[in-house]
Formats: structure tokens, C-alpha cells, sequence
């Protein structure tokens, strides 16, 4: 999809929502998603164009869910950046002869953490998250994205990264089909309880959290939500902070949705779930991107897969042994 002007997009908005029809706006970033700002004033917005070529998306229903989420969310007091109704009452529209979806969200105040600051925010991050996945449980299947079971997770992954791999090293994962087996093994016998199991954020990391002192921390971009175990939040977060901050962390999730001790056993299974889905997520995006999908820059990620398969055969995990709560 291309990138539309500035003019293009504050006119399209101003359109369908009550902001001003000349706003200033400029295209801020494209990633799973594309991002514009557009300012009048002290006044911020962003438009969210709803990018095709993810797998874990159906259709515009389940954009939509996500937009119905965020707001009910919003509504049971969470801190999540909730969108705006056109003057139609519709939370999205489609761009004019095509099949993209656009959804305008109020600028929320903050800014993704330093890795220095992490450490003052982190009981907030750790309790907040907390709190949306009981809000998520308190909204049952009222808004239903894709449910992702075992074969989203591991089969239908795994499927792929043995064929990318095959492809630019020549390489048969087979010595890997017992790791790939205990992986399954253990998820077949976990109760899918209402708190284990239920409406998740699905790409809960640092990147989409902002903070700021008048807002305090608040989570963004729930473009990945899905149904499944909560676990794959836990351990995506603790993926992507640094080991010192991993028992805080836990401390505070923990304060508000206590885990047992077989669901905290398993977050480093969790782990491996989330660096397995992560891999599909990004490849399944290089032609949106105008990458490609067998080129080098894929490379990178082959590696890093190839890697984690040499340590876990070795039993190391990405996660490091996690001590009992404080």
C-alpha cells in the first residue's frame, strides 16, 4: 500500500471525524500497521491504516473488535489508548476503492522508556498489565478475535521456519521434531481456566507502553490481541526487559493476578512460543513491506531461530530460572 500525503490523509480524516480539515500531518512510521500524525494546534491525532497480510487477522471484523476492545476497556478506567467515533458513531471507515480500514485515536501523553528509566515504571507496567487481563476476562467473547491454539503456535510456525530455513541454509530441522514435540506436550495438559486462558494483548512489550507523569504508563497498539494463555503476555514482557527488572515485574503482575505454580513453571515454554509466532508475524509482512521474503534480510532472523534451537537442545532457555515471589 502506498504512503498518502499529508493533504490526503487530514482531508480524508476531517471527512469523518470532528478535527479540523486542513491539520498539519505527516506519515510517522509503517510497521504492522501505518501511522500518521496529524496536529491542529495543541491538538494531536493518529490514523491508523489497517495494513493487509496478517495471518492473524480474518478480516475487518476482527480490526473492529480490537477498536470495540480498546474502547470498553477505556471505559472500565484501564490505560489504553482508546479510539474516536466518526460522526457516524463507526469506530473505523474504508479508504475509498480500497479494502483499508482507518481508525483515529487521540495522541496519548508519554513516550516508550529508556532502558535507564525502566526500573521506576516497572511495578506500574507489571500491575497494569495485570489489570487488563482481568478486564479482558471480565469481557468474555463479547468482542472474539482469532483463538490461538497449539497449531497457530507451534505447528503452523514451525511449519514455516523449517521451509525458510531448508530454503537459504540448506538445513533439516529434524533434530529439533523432539523439542518441537515437548513444546506441544506441554500445553496438552494445562486446564484452560478463565484466568489462565482468555483475551490477551499479544504483543505486551516495553515498545508499546507509554509513560508520563500526568498519565502514568499506558498500553498501546493491540493490533496482535488474541485469545489464548495469558502466559504468552508474562513471558513476551519478561522477553524484552532485562533480567534485573524480571522479579519486580512478576511481584507486581502477581499483586493483582496471581499465577500458580504450575502456569509460572511454564513461562519459559511461553517464551519459545512467543520467539516462534514472532518469526511468522514479521516474515508473513515483507511483501506489505516491499521486502523479500526468501532475501537477506530475513537472514538475521534464520539465525537467531537456528541459535535458540542449539540452546535449548542444550537446555538453556531464553528466560532465566525464575525465583518463587517475594
Amino acid at each position: 500500500m502506498k504512503v498518502f500525503s499529508g493533504a490526503a490523509v487530514s482531508h480524508f480524516a476531517a471527512s469523518y471525524w470532528d478535527v479540523p480539515p486542513y491539520c498539519e500531518c505527516q506519515f510517522v512510521r509503517r510497521g504492522f500497521n501505518d501511522h500518521y500524525r496529524l496536529g491542529a494546534g495543541k491538538q494531536v491525532w493518529y490514523a491508523r491504516f489497517y495494513l493487509p497480510g496478517k495471518w492473524w487477522i480474518r478480516g475487518h471484523d476482527d480490526c473492529l473488535a480490537e477498536l470495540e476492545i480498546l474502547h470498553d476497556l477505556s471505559k472500565r478506567g484501564l490505560p489504553v489508548g482508546a479510539p474516536i467515533r466518526t460522526r457516524e458513531e463507526r469506530w473505523a471507515v474504508t479508504l475509498p476503492g480500497e479494502e483499508t480500514l482507518v481508525a483515529l485515536f487521540p495522541a496519548v501523553a508519554g513516550a516508550p522508556l529508556e532502558a535507564n528509566a525502566v526500573g521506576e515504571w516497572i511495578q506500574e507496567i507489571g500491575r497494569n498489565l495485570g489489570k487488563l487481563h482481568l478486564a479482558m476476562t471480565a469481557l468474555g467473547n463479547r468482542h472474539p478475535r482469532m483463538v490461538l491454539e497449539t497449531r497457530d503456535l507451534v505447528d503452523d510456525p514451525m511449519d514455516f521456519l523449517a521451509s525458510a530455513i531448508r530454503r537459504r541454509r540448506g538445513i533439516e530441522i529434524d533434530f529439533f521434531r523432539g523439542v518441537i514435540e515437548e513444546l506441544k506436550d506441554s500445553l496438552k495438559n494445562l486446564a484452560r481456566t478463565q484466568e489462565r486462558f482468555g483475551l490477551c494483548h499479544g504483543d505486551a512489550n516495553l515498545r508499546n507502553v507509554l509513560c508520563s507523569r500526568e498519565r502514568g504508563a499506558y498500553m498501546i497498539d493491540f493490533d496482535h490481541a488474541f485469545v489464548g494463555w495469558r502466559g504468552l503476555d508474562i513471558a513476551n514482557f519478561l522477553l524484552n526487559l532485562a533480567t534485573e527488572h524480571h522479579r519486580n515485574f512478576l511481584d507486581a503482575y502477581e499483586s493483582v493476578r496471581p499465577m500458580d505454580a504450575e502456569e509460572r513453571s511454564l513461562l519459559p515454554v511461553f517464551a519459545d512460543l512467543m520467539v516462534i509466532r514472532g518469526a511468522r508475524d514479521v516474515q508473513s509482512m515483507f511483501p506489505v513491506w516491499g521486502l523479500d521474503p526468501d532475501g537477506e534480510v530475513f537472514d538475521l532472523r534464520i539465525d537467531f531461530i537456528l541459535d535458540w534451537m542449539q540452546k535449548r537442545l542444550q537446555g538453556i532457555s531464553l528466560l532465566p530460572p525464575l525465583a518463587e515471589p517475594t
